[in-house]
């Protein structure tokens, strides 16, 4: 008896689309995923099997990206809310799932010099000394979010 081996009736038939889109969410994994017929989607994991979570309006925005393989999926909570977000380099937003309400949303950023949305800054989250806090991958910048923040930026700490 082998410890690790196939379990052959249960195949998930949705790999994953970028190596750091992957994350935990509300308990189980989330992810950006494509298919052999190449349909972008984002699917959740439910012990053996792959839900699909995204809507037809998010799979056909995601579907008009050139590249996707780059993406970085990130989770956090606030207030009782779970939210797995996608940030697409190619994208004018971050894509955000909230988990509880099963809704989609688009954060972005204006970029008032070149008069265009951006994705959020954060491709990285923390709880910390009160604070959710959301991590710079390109400057090292940290910055506290909120739900309460009604601009497109977020304070820096």
């Amino acid at each position: 008896n082998t410890t690790f081996q196939p379990i052959d009736s249960s195949p998930i038939n949705y790999g994953i689309a970028g190596s750091w889109c992957v994350c935990e969410c509300d308990n189980t994994l989330y992810w950006l995923a494509q298919n052999k017929d190449g349909t972008r989607m984002v699917m959740r994991a439910q012990g053996y099997d792959a839900i699909r979570v995204s809507s037809h309006a998010i799979e056909y925005y995601l579907n008009q990206l050139e590249v996707i393989s780059n993406a970085i999926g990130y989770s956090f909570q606030m207030e009782g809310h779970s939210f797995y977000a996608l940030y697409l380099p190619d994208a004018d937003h971050t894509l955000v799932y909230d988990v509880a309400t099963q809704m989609w949303t688009k954060w972005a950023q204006w970029d008032s010099t070149n008069s265009v949305w951006l994705p959020l800054r954060g491709r990285c989250h923390t709880y910390a000394f009160g604070k959710h806090l959301f991590g710079d991958m390109t400057g090292g910048t940290v910055y506290e979010g909120s739900l309460d923040i009604l601009d497109d930026t977020l304070s820096t700490v």
